[in-house]
Protein backbone atom coordinates (compact mmCIF):
# COMPACT_ATOMS: atom_id res chain seq x y z
CA UNK A 1 0.00 0.00 0.00
CA UNK A 2 1.35 3.33 -0.73
CA UNK A 3 1.83 6.03 2.13
CA UNK A 4 0.68 9.43 2.17
CA UNK A 5 2.02 10.49 4.78
CA UNK A 6 4.63 12.50 3.31
CA UNK A 7 1.41 14.15 1.65
CA UNK A 8 -0.02 15.87 4.91
CA UNK A 9 3.47 16.42 6.46
CA UNK A 10 4.34 18.86 4.19
CA UNK A 11 1.06 20.57 3.50
CA UNK A 12 1.09 21.32 7.72
CA UNK A 13 4.15 22.87 7.18
CA UNK A 14 2.82 25.31 4.93
CA UNK A 15 0.92 28.60 5.46
CA UNK A 16 -3.49 28.41 4.79
CA UNK A 17 -1.97 30.65 0.99
CA UNK A 18 0.46 28.05 -0.06
CA UNK A 19 -2.07 25.35 0.62
CA UNK A 20 -4.85 26.76 -1.12
CA UNK A 21 -2.33 27.17 -4.02
CA UNK A 22 -0.75 23.66 -4.17
CA UNK A 23 -4.16 22.17 -3.75
CA UNK A 24 -5.41 24.27 -6.61
CA UNK A 25 -2.90 24.01 -8.80
CA UNK A 26 -3.04 19.71 -8.71
CA UNK A 27 -2.72 19.02 -12.23
CA UNK A 28 -5.67 17.91 -13.89
CA UNK A 29 -4.20 15.03 -16.64
CA UNK A 30 -6.65 12.31 -18.42
CA UNK A 31 -6.45 9.45 -16.01
CA UNK A 32 -6.69 12.03 -13.03
CA UNK A 33 -3.83 10.78 -11.28
CA UNK A 34 -3.29 13.89 -8.63
CA UNK A 35 -7.29 14.11 -8.03
CA UNK A 36 -7.56 9.99 -7.62
CA UNK A 37 -4.18 10.20 -5.10
CA UNK A 38 -5.69 13.37 -3.16
CA UNK A 39 -8.79 11.33 -2.87
CA UNK A 40 -6.41 8.17 -1.68
CA UNK A 41 -3.93 10.21 0.35
CA UNK A 42 -7.16 11.95 2.69
CA UNK A 43 -8.53 8.50 3.59
CA UNK A 44 -5.58 6.91 4.18
CA UNK A 45 -5.14 10.07 6.56
CA UNK A 46 -8.33 9.58 8.29
CA UNK A 47 -7.26 5.51 8.57
CA UNK A 48 -4.83 7.12 10.77
CA UNK A 49 -7.13 8.85 13.19
CA UNK A 50 -5.29 11.82 13.23
CA UNK A 51 -6.19 15.22 12.11
CA UNK A 52 -9.53 14.86 11.40
CA UNK A 53 -10.53 18.59 10.83
CA UNK A 54 -7.88 19.54 8.88
CA UNK A 55 -8.19 16.38 6.68
CA UNK A 56 -11.88 18.28 6.33
CA UNK A 57 -10.75 21.84 5.78
CA UNK A 58 -8.42 20.49 3.23
CA UNK A 59 -11.34 18.09 1.54
CA UNK A 60 -13.29 21.41 1.33
CA UNK A 61 -10.87 23.34 -0.45
CA UNK A 62 -10.63 20.21 -3.10
CA UNK A 63 -13.75 19.51 -3.50
CA UNK A 64 -14.64 23.39 -4.42
CA UNK A 65 -12.19 23.20 -7.00
CA UNK A 66 -12.42 19.90 -8.36
CA UNK A 67 -16.00 19.52 -7.97
CA UNK A 68 -16.89 19.81 -11.15
CA UNK A 69 -14.21 17.46 -12.46
CA UNK A 70 -14.90 15.21 -9.99
CA UNK A 71 -18.88 15.15 -10.90
CA UNK A 72 -18.04 14.77 -14.66
CA UNK A 73 -15.96 11.92 -13.61
CA UNK A 74 -17.85 10.24 -11.11
CA UNK A 75 -18.28 6.71 -12.10
CA UNK A 76 -14.62 6.79 -12.99
CA UNK A 77 -13.57 7.98 -9.43
CA UNK A 78 -16.30 6.25 -7.30
CA UNK A 79 -15.16 3.57 -5.62
CA UNK A 80 -12.14 5.66 -4.05
CA UNK A 81 -15.00 8.34 -3.26
CA UNK A 82 -17.29 5.90 -1.23
CA UNK A 83 -14.06 5.06 0.99
CA UNK A 84 -13.57 8.01 1.78
CA UNK A 85 -17.26 9.01 2.10
CA UNK A 86 -17.46 5.59 4.46
CA UNK A 87 -13.60 6.58 6.51
CA UNK A 88 -14.84 10.49 6.69
CA UNK A 89 -18.34 9.13 8.23
CA UNK A 90 -16.51 6.63 11.04
CA UNK A 91 -13.96 9.30 11.68
CA UNK A 92 -17.00 11.95 12.34
CA UNK A 93 -18.89 9.39 14.35
CA UNK A 94 -15.55 9.03 16.93
CA UNK A 95 -15.09 12.73 16.75
CA UNK A 96 -19.04 13.62 17.60
CA UNK A 97 -18.78 10.74 20.36
CA UNK A 98 -16.16 12.61 21.84
CA UNK A 99 -17.74 15.84 22.17
CA UNK A 100 -21.01 14.73 23.18
CA UNK A 101 -18.94 12.80 25.72
CA UNK A 102 -16.83 16.11 27.15
CA UNK A 103 -20.38 18.30 26.95
CA UNK A 104 -21.70 15.84 28.98
CA UNK A 105 -19.22 15.79 31.50
CA UNK A 106 -19.45 19.39 31.64
CA UNK A 107 -22.70 19.56 32.42
CA UNK A 108 -22.35 16.70 35.40
CA UNK A 109 -19.44 19.17 36.61
CA UNK A 110 -21.79 22.20 36.65
CA UNK A 111 -24.18 20.68 38.06
CA UNK A 112 -22.80 18.63 40.53
CA UNK A 113 -22.54 21.41 42.98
Amino acid sequence: TMSFAAVFDYLKELNPSAIDLELRTLPVDDDLRAVKAFIQACTAHLRSKRDFELVQAYLQVFLNVFGDIIKANAEELESLLVELRKESKSQWSTVDGLIRYSACMVEFMRTSK
